[in-house]
């Protein structure tokens, strides 16, 4: 799968693009799962929120 196509239409910002990154290379079963459901822009939403 072309992992680019599936990140091309997600609106991130540069640090949720980072959590995505590191969420590909750490969980990448995780990753995968989110891209396949159809999940990735509410997990990145969510992800968004968080406070560092």
């Amino acid at each position: 799968m072309d992992w680019n196509k599936v990140e091309d239409g997600l609106r991130t910002i540069p640090c949720s693009q980072n959590s995505l990154n590191a969420l590909a290379i750490d969980e990448p079963l995780e990753y995968d799962r989110l891209a396949l459901d159809g999940e990735m822009q509410a997990w990145e939403a969510i992800d968004s929120l968080e406070v560092w």
